[in-house]
């Protein structure tokens, strides 16, 4: 506690867990006689975070400390930044998400407990004051085919973090106001905001600079006008002395439940670093989020998530020896063959890795659906479609929302020519996990194969509203567009993708189905620079050029396509009618 001199004020809001009564856990669930008392013998013991009423019962507590202490803090000190860490939505999603009699009350309840927060402490606060809102993850619901226990705080239980939180601006004063907060004024689209955006943010509003090595940026788009038009400063970093630590009789306890949230393992080190990591990698920014999850997999060996973020990161940055490595070690970790195998044998497979890929298979050692994925992987890359198409019908019957078993199962089917025998089983998928962004994607992918563009275009749009910035979907939802003649729709959609090969590919064919000519040849340009030099991106930017009255490149392009495939007679006519002297 800092000063000390503040620990008595403080100690006088705590509210005990003991303290609170059967309504007050009533208020989140119902419950029976039977079960109260074992959450009260449980609080009063070293099972507290065992059990789950229990653990609801220190959430609530911790919940109501919060909110008095930092409505005390703006009330008596008024100070300059007031940062309050609310722990109730995260803890109770994970501890009631797969209860479907009591879990929507309790998830429900922690929501409204989060806001009452948040009025006090508006009411206590400036009108002018900057509320900001911000979460560093979702959360999944039971319907997205998570397979690893939520309640396992200190294990798995982060699979079901959805990587989309939310950031939220507003001044004190219209929180409280009978009118709706109007917000800062809208200044187009924020894009994507990180966890990494939220710190350098507070800095810029409250007049600060940034320092230089922090890597996120003000978003400035949240801000009120004014602050928005400052200019953002950046300024050198401080030089950081860590405090001497200190050592409370307490010490103890608030390890061990910290460890029942999940934020400490069974070495010293937290998630913060990981999460820190998979920010970094999600922004692109892979040599950054390699040194913090090298420091993480020296500190953790045993943390499977963190190897398998760390072999992904390998992959990206083109070391594919590497990456399998890091795959390796996380097989041989509890639990990590069913989260690594796949993309390990992928990744091996791929790379031409073949012994690797085999030490993989045996170290799975069963008849698990991931391992039957990944014996079908194998024999996909030798060539053996029976066997692939067995192994992952196989693996599907048994779990039947495996992702790795229909994706693959899809490419498959479709490289045969057997389209059509794709849609059941991920149309089943998708109805069974309706809320997996990649299944219902994958089902607009197998609509869309059998000619359903518009069946594809919902399942599109329901996966981007489960994945926002899923550039891969936005694409697909794009082609789906441009099936059914929705050329201005499909343009708007692909401008807000990421610019990419594919992107640039289908910008070209929609411009060119708006005649839109230059930029048609803009995109198309920007595809055979980039190395897409098929006949389709030749054909199409021979014919905007022709369109355009630019005969010598419209000629070289076609001749260049007669190269790539000679059996095509109408380029060839369309050549021959140029005249072969632009050749």
């Amino acid at each position: 506690m800092s000063p000390p001199s503040a620990l008595p004020r403080v100690l006088n809001r705590v509210t005990k867990v003991d303290a609170l009564t059967r309504q007050d856990l009533a208020a989140y669930i119902p419950l029976t006689d039977q079960e109260y008392a074992a959450a009260r013998a449980a609080a009063s013991g070293p099972g507290l975070y065992d059990n789950p009423l229990a653990h609801l019962a220190a959430v609530i507590a911790a919940t109501r400390t919060y909110a008095a202490v930092a409505e005390d803090a703006l009330r008596t000190d008024a100070p300059d930044l007031l940062a309050v860490y609310l722990e109730s939505i995260d803890t109770v999603s994970h501890l009631f998400i797969r209860d479907p009699r009591r879990g929507r009350q309790a998830i429900d309840r922690a929501y409204q407990d989060a806001d009452n927060v948040l009025r006090r402490l508006a009411e206590a606060s400036r009108p002018d004051a900057l509320v900001i809102v911000c979460s560093d993850h979702g959360f999944y619901p039971a319907t997205a085919a998570i397979v690893e226990d939520p309640a396992n705080l200190a294990g798995p239980a982060t699979a079901w973090h959805r990587p989309y939180g939310i950031v939220a601006v507003a001044t004190a004063g219209s929180l409280v106001s009978a009118e709706r907060p109007s917000g800062p004024p809208a200044r187009g689209e924020s894009g994507i905001i990180t966890p990494l955006d939220v710190a350098p943010t507070v800095l810029h509003a409250a007049g600060l600079s940034i320092a230089s090595d922090m890597p996120g940026r003000a978003a400035t788009e949240l801000l009120p006008s004014d602050v928005a038009a400052r200019p953002v400063v950046r300024s050198a970093p401080l030089r950081y002395s860590p405090p001497a630590p200190i050592t409370r009789a307490d010490d103890g306890e608030a390890r061990n439940r910290l460890r029942a949230l999940g934020y400490v393992g069974a070495t010293t080190t937290s998630l913060a670093r990981q999460n820190l990591a998979e920010s970094l990698f999600r922004r692109g920014k892979y040599g950054a989020a390699e040194r913090e999850l090298r420091a993480l997999v020296e500190a953790q060996p045993r943390n499977v998530a963190a190897q398998l973020w760390l072999a992904q990161t390998l992959m990206r940055t083109g070391r594919p020896r590497e990456a399998i490595a890091a795959y390796e070690r996380a097989i041989a970790l509890p639990g990590g063959a069913r989260d690594a195998l796949a993309d390990a044998v992928d990744a091996a497979v791929t790379n031409g890795a073949a012994d690797a890929a085999e030490r993989m298979l045996r170290a799975g050692g069963t008849t698990q659906p991931y391992v039957r994925v990944a014996r079908g992987i194998v024999a996909d890359a030798r060539r053996d479609a029976r066997t692939a198409e067995r192994e992952w019908r196989t693996a599907l019957t048994a779990e039947p929302t495996s992702f790795d078993a229909a994706s693959r199962l899809f490419d498959l089917l479709v490289r045969g020519g057997r389209a059509r025998e794709a849609l059941e089983p991920l149309e089943r998928a998708a109805r069974l996990a309706p809320d997996d962004a990649r299944l219902v994607a994958l089902a607009g992918d197998a609509r869309l194969a059998n000619g359903d563009a518009a069946g594809a275009e919902r399942a599109f749009r329901r996966a981007l509203d489960l994945a926002p910035d899923g550039d891969a979907v936005r694409l697909a939802l794009g082609r789906a567009m441009l099936k059914q003649q929705k050329t201005a729709e499909a343009i708007a959609t692909l401008g807000r993708a990421v610019p990419s090969l594919d992107r640039h590919v289908l910008l070209g064919a929609a411009y060119s189905t708006a005649r839109d000519w230059p930029h048609a040849v803009e995109h198309l340009q920007q595809a055979l620079d980039g190395g897409r030099a098929t006949t389709d991106v030749l054909n199409g930017l021979g014919w905007a050029h022709l369109q355009l009255g630019h005969r010598r490149d419209a000629a070289a392009l076609f001749a260049r396509s007669l190269d790539v495939r000679p059996n095509q007679p109408e380029i060839r006519k369309l050549l021959r009618d140029l005249g072969g002297a632009f050749l």
